[in-house]
C-alpha cells in the first residue's frame, strides 16, 4: 500500500491577541500545509469571539501555492466568518505574485482584505473593522 500525502511544504506559527488571528507563514506552500494549518485555525477560533474576529497573515518567503490548495482555502474561507484579513507583505520575497494570488482567492470569496507592507497598519486596520 502506498501513502500517497506529501510532507508539508512551508511552516507557520499561528497566534491569538485581542480577536484577531496572527498566522506567520514561510511559503512556497502546498495542500498539507493548508489542511494542517486549518486544522490549527480551527483550534485557534474556539479562543474568540465568533463574531468578532479577524486575520493578520503575514507571509514570509515566496508567497505562493499550489492551485490545489488555493482551491482548498477558498473552501475553507467560505465556511468562516471573520470580519476580514491583513495581509502584510514586507517580509515576502515574492510580494506581487503573492498580493495576486490572495487578491483572487479573497475576491471571489467575499473576505473583506487589504495589503500593506507593515504589520502596524494591518493591525490598525483590522482594530477598525472589530470596533
Amino acid at each position: 500500500m502506498t501513502n500517497n500525502k506529501f510532507a508539508i511544504h512551508g511552516q507557520y506559527k499561528l497566534s491569538t491577541s485581542d480577536n484577531i488571528i496572527v498566522i506567520e507563514a514561510e511559503g512556497p506552500w502546498n495542500l498539507e500545509f493548508f489542511q494542517q494549518m486549518h486544522d490549527d485555525f480551527r483550534a485557534a477560533y474556539h479562543q474568540l469571539d465568533k463574531n468578532n474576529y479577524a486575520i493578520l497573515f503575514i507571509p514570509h518567503g515566496e508567497t505562493i501555492a499550489i492551485s490545489e490548495a488555493l482551491t482548498l482555502h477558498e473552501s475553507f474561507v467560505l465556511q468562516g466568518n471573520a470580519k476580514g484579513i491583513a495581509i502584510n507583505l514586507q517580509y515576502s520575497s515574492t510580494p506581487l505574485s503573492g498580493e495576486s494570488m490572495f487578491r483572487q482567492v479573497y475576491e471571489k470569496t467575499g473576505l473583506k482584505h487589504a495589503f500593506f507592507d507593515n504589520t502596524k497598519d494591518a493591525k490598525s486596520w483590522l482594530e477598525q473593522l472589530l470596533s
